[in-house]
C-alpha cells in the first residue's frame, strides 16, 4: 500500500534533486542549458565573467556567447518547471528542530562574534573541524527531545560514498551538538534526525574545499555501474596551485580497432565555480583563494585505475603536460574496455571502478 511522504521525507528529495551543484544551495532563477544541466542565474554570470565564455562545469559543453555576460545568460532559457518545484519546497519544513552554529569558537568559522544562529555553511576550509548545535525545542521553547524515546542522531555521507557516524551530544536542556570534520576535499552530505525523521533542511550539502596554495593533491573518481556508464563522468574538483582540477572518464574507439578503451583525462580549470559559493556563504574565506585567473601550470600526475585484488598492483600511467589554458590531458586509451571488466583482472567489482591521481603542481 503507498503511503505519503511526511515534508522531512519531500525535504530530503528536495535538496537531493533541486540544489546547484555550483553554490550547493537551492536553485535560484535556475536556467538549462542546452546540454539539460541547471544552474544558477547568477552562477552561471559568475562563469562567464570569470572566463569569458559559457562551457557546462559538467559536461563541458560550449555555449556560445550572444553579447555581453548578461545578455548570454539572459538567453539561456529559465526552467520554470524546477523554479515553481523549489519555491513549493521552500515553504516546507518544521520549526521544531533548528540547526545553526553555535555560540561558542568554531575553528572552521572566521567570525565568532555574532550569538545569532546562522545556517550550516555550504563551504568549510579542510583541515577544520565545523561545530552544529540543534535546538530540539518546540515554538513555546519546550524541550521536545528526547521524546518516546526518540534521539538526535547524525550521519556524514562522504565523498567515496561511505558514511560517518557522528557523536551528538546533549546538554540536557534541548540543544544538541555535532562536529564535522574535514578531513579531505570533495561534496559531503550532513544528515541530522530526530528519532527516523530529517529536521527541517536535511541533508545538508557541504563541501570541504583546500586553502588553494597547495602544490600537491590527490583525486579520486569512483564510477558505479560503470558497464552502463554512456557519457563522460568527473571527480569532484580538488584545488592546487589556486586551479580547479578533476578526472574524467569516458569510453571511446580505439583507433583502428572494432573495440573501446577506458579514456582518463586531468582536466585544469580556473577557480570560477566555486566562486559563487564563497559569495553566498556568511563566512568570508575569499582571502583563502588568491586570484581565480588561470596560471600556467607544468604539471606531474601519476593516473591509477586501482585493482581490489590483494596483492595486484594498479594500471598506472604518468602524465606530465603544460596546461596553458584550461584544457583536458591525457589517454584516450588508457586501457581496454575487456580488460576492466574480466572480473578475473580485479579493476572492476561490483560493476564499479575508481580511478585515482596524484598530482603535482609547478607554476
Amino acid at each position: 500500500m503507498a503511503t505519503a511522504l511526511n515534508s522531512s521525507g519531500l525535504l530530503k528529495i528536495g535538496k537531493e534533486f533541486l540544489t546547484c551543484s555550483l553554490c550547493l544551495d537551492y536553485y535560484t532563477n535556475a536556467k538549462t542549458l542546452p546540454c539539460l544541466h541547471s544552474y544558477c542565474e547568477k552562477c552561471l554570470l559568475t562563469l562567464v565573467e570569470k572566463r569569458g565564455e559559457l562551457v557546462c562545469p559538467e559536461c563541458r559543453a560550449v555555449v556560445p556567447l550572444t553579447g555581453s555576460a548578461e545578455d548570454t545568460v539572459a538567453d539561456v532559457g529559465a526552467n520554470c518547471f524546477i523554479n515553481g518545484v523549489v519555491e513549493f519546497f521552500k515553504t516546507l519544513g518544521s520549526d521544531e528542530y533548528q540547526a545553526g552554529v553555535p555560540d561558542a569558537p568554531c575553528d572552521a568559522c572566521e567570525d565568532n562574534s555574532t550569538k545569532i544562529p546562522r545556517e550550516i555553511p555550504n563551504m568549510i576550509p579542510v583541515n577544520k573541524k565545523h561545530t552544529v548545535t540543534i535546538n530540539t525545542v518546540d515554538r513555546d521553547r519546550n524541550r521536545v527531545v528526547p521524546f518516546n524515546g526518540e534521539e538526535v542522531s547524525a550521519r556524514l555521507d562522504n565523498p567515496d560514498y561511505t558514511s560517518t557516524a557522528l557523536t551528538v551530544v546533549s546538554d540536557g536542556n534541548g540543544s544538541h551538538t555535532l562536529t564535522i570534520p574535514g578531513q579531505k576535499d570533495g561534496k559531503y552530505k550532513l544528515n541530522i534526525y530526530v528519532g527516523d525523521s530529517h529536521i527541517a533542511g536535511s541533508p545538508f550539502n557541504i563541501q570541504v574545499v583546500s586553502d588553494g596554495s597547495r602544490s600537491e593533491a590527490q583525486l579520486q573518481l569512483t564510477i558505479p555501474n560503470f558497464s552502463n556508464m554512456t557519457s563522460e563522468v568527473y571527480s569532484t574538483p580538488v584545488i592546487a596551485k589556486n586551479i580547479s582540477w578533476k578526472i574524467s572518464a569516458t569510453k571511446e574507439d580505439i583507433e583502428e580497432s572494432d573495440a573501446k578503451g577506458l579514456a582518463i583525462y586531468l582536466n585544469a580549470d580556473d577557480c570560477s565555480e566555486f566562486k559563487p559559493s564563497y559569495e553566498a556563504s556568511n563566512w568570508n574565506y575569499s582571502h583563502r583563494i588568491n586570484k581565480t585567473e588561470f596560471v600556467p601550470s607544468k604539471v606531474t600526475a601519476q593516473l591509477q585505475l586501482l585493482n581490489w585484488k590483494q596483492h595486484r598492483f594498479p594500471r598506472d600511467m604518468e602524465l606530465i603536460h603544460l596546461f596553458e589554458t584550461p584544457s583536458g590531458y591525457g589517454y584516450p586509451n588508457f586501457i581496454d574496455l575487456e580488460t576492466v571488466l574480466d572480473p578475473n583482472n580485479g579493476y572492476c567489482k561490483n560493476d564499479t571502478i575508481v580511478i585515482e591521481a596524484n598530482i603535482v603542481v609547478e607554476q
